[in-house]
C-alpha cells in the first residue's frame, strides 16, 4: 500500500495511525514519494486482473457524499497501474503508461481533460469537489457560448462563490448542495452522452498538474448511462 504522507516533503500525521496498524498486520505500506504534491489517487488493484478506480476515499469524512468507482480489467490497463504503482512504492520517477488510451495520469492530466470539455457538441455534464481551475472555467464557459447545454453540480463553498457566478453568466446551469448533509466529493466528467471520465482529478491547479492522480474515460454505453444517471440525479436534488 502507498498512502499519502503530506504535501511535498512535508510530513503529516492523518495517515499515521493507519500507517501503523497496517504494519503491524503485516501490510507492506510506504509513503508516497515526495516530489508529487499529494498522492490523491485512489486505486485498489486485486490479483493483477482487475483494477478499481475511484473518486472515494478510504474514509468516514463526510456522513454521506457521492462517490463514483470503475472496475477495470482490461489487461494493458491494470498492468499500467500496477507498473505506475510499484514506481510509486519504490519512490522511482517514470512517466505512466496510459494502458489502452483510457487512462489519464496526473501529473499532467489538464490538457485531457480541456480537450474533452473543447470537444463537446451536444452536452456536458460535470460533478466535481473544486472549482478553483480557471482554464476549465474559461472552457465550460466557451461551450455554454457555443450552444453547448452545461450542467454543473457541487458542494457549495464560498471559495467557489466567483467561479460560480462567472459560470451562471454565460449561461452555464450550476446546482448546490449546502453543509455536510450530501457532499459533492465525486469527479465526474460526462460528454454529449457518450464518454465520461471518472477520476481522481479536482479541477484545481494542484490536482491536475503536481498531484499523482488518476482518472479513466468511460465509453461502453451501459456505464456511461449508470454515470449520467447518477450525476442528473444529484443534479436534480441540488439548489441552482
Amino acid at each position: 500500500m502507498v498512502l499519502n504522507g503530506g504535501y511535498y516533503s512535508q510530513h503529516e500525521d492523518r495517515n499515521a495511525r493507519a500507517y501503523s496498524y497496517l504494519r503491524s498486520q503485516g501490510v507492506h505500506v510506504r509513503y508516497s514519494p515526495t516530489y508529487f504534491a499529494l498522492t490523491h489517487q485512489k486505486t485498489l488493484t486485486v490479483d493483477g486482473r482487475e483494477s478499481a478506480i475511484m473518486t472515494l476515499n478510504l474514509n468516514g469524512l463526510y456522513s454521506s457524499t457521492r462517490d463514483y468507482a470503475v472496475l477495470d480489467t482490461q489487461p494493458a490497463d491494470v498492468v499500467a497501474i500496477e507498473a505506475a504503482f510499484n514506481a510509486d512504492y519504490a519512490a522511482r520517477r517514470g512517466t505512466a503508461s496510459a494502458g489502452t488510451g483510457d487512462l489519464g495520469w496526473s501529473p499532467g492530466a489538464a490538457p485531457t481533460v480541456l480537450s474533452m470539455i473543447d470537444r463537446a457538441t451536444r452536452s456536458i455534464d460535470l460533478e466535481n469537489e473544486e472549482m478553483a481551475y480557471a482554464p476549465a472555467t474559461g472552457d465550460l464557459c466557451d461551450a455554454a457560448h457555443r450552444g453547448v447545454a452545461v450542467h454543473v453540480v457541487m458542494t457549495y463553498a464560498s471559495e467557489w462563490r466567483t467561479a460560480f457566478t462567472r459560470l451562471e453568466r454565460c449561461g452555464v446551469s450550476v446546482h448546490v448542495y449546502h453543509g455536510q448533509r450530501y457532499y459533492i466529493h465525486a469527479k465526474l466528467l460526462v460528454i454529449d452522452g457518450q464518454r465520461a471520465l471518472v477520476s481522481s482529478q479536482n479541477l484545481s491547479t494542484g490536482s491536475l498538474q503536481y498531484n499523482r492522480e488518476l482518472g479513466i474515460e468511460v465509453s461502453a454505453p451501459a456505464g456511461v448511462r449508470t454515470l449520467s444517471e447518477g450525476l442528473a440525479a444529484d443534479f436534480a436534488g441540488g439548489g441552482a
